[in-house]
């Protein structure tokens, strides 16, 4: 069976019970970018905008099943990583994704730690993540937290976020986009790779915007399912997502 959609999109990640990141919104930008969203769950919480009440691991010959059955189609043009909780959800992903014999371009968003503090991926995870995933990758988007994880270097300014990118692409990836609405001030989102650096300025909103940063990497997983370069796709995502979030489409904390 044929998807209704000309483009489509993997998203491996984790359900959000309140439905404002994980999963929910994935589909959410994916659909409205006209993008058909496949998707493989890594975990189901049980959440409301600012707490995590529990969180349940899908098992990982499941989550292999779902990536299979998607990748089978031929359908898929992109794929998304978000929450994957364990070092068994990662060897999951990075089972299916490496045995492609197309390449399939991918994004990581590398989520480490929900707004409310929770950890959503523990140490052996982040290891792997690094050694195995961060390689495929075409681009990663970690927030300033998550940056400084995956690259062990502290972030006070714009030079911290490129150098901590320039690390983060010493371990194979491609491109890597740092959010910055951690650090004071207005936020400065800086997109590196071996080329380029480039800074997309915004001004700070008033409030909390829970799922903002699993819709921008959704809303460049949708450009790059469509055929745009990864600096393109960026791009247009920048721009889609400050709309969004200036009309309050993203559930606020």
């Amino acid at each position: 069976m044929k998807i209704i959609n000309k483009h489509a999109a993997l998203v491996v990640a984790g359900s959000d019970s309140c439905g404002g990141a994980g999963i929910q919104a994935d589909m959410f930008v994916l659909n409205k970018l006209e993008v058909a969203g496949y998707t493989a769950i890594t975990a189901i919480t049980a959440q409301v905008p600012g707490n995590i009440l529990g969180i349940w691991e899908v098992n990982a010959s499941a989550v292999i099943m779902q990536i299979d059955s998607a990748l089978e189609t031929g359908e898929i043009e992109a794929i998304k990583t978000g929450m994957l909780t364990s070092s068994k959800v990662v060897e999951a992903v990075f089972f299916s994704i490496a045995k492609l014999k197309k390449k399939i371009p991918l994004i990581i968003d590398p989520v480490i730690y929900a707004s409310d503090g929770t950890e959503l991926i523990d140490n052996k995870g982040i290891a792997l993540l690094k050694n195995k995933l961060l390689p495929l990758a075409s681009l990663v988007t970690p927030n300033v937290n998550e940056a400084q994880i995956l690259s062990g270097i502290d972030i006070r300014n714009d030079n911290d976020m490129i150098n901590a990118a320039k690390n983060i692409i010493s371990q194979g990836s491609k491109a890597v986009l740092i959010t910055s609405g951690d650090l004071p001030g207005d936020p400065v989102d800086i997109f590196v790779s071996s080329r380029e650096v480039i800074r997309y300025k915004k001004k700070r909103l008033k409030g909390q915007f829970h799922g903002s940063g699993c819709r921008l990497a959704s809303a460049i997983t949708a450009y790059v399912a469509k055929g745009y370069s990864i600096i393109k796709a960026v791009e247009k995502a920048e721009q889609v997502i400050s709309k969004l979030l200036i009309n309050n489409m993203c559930i606020m904390d």
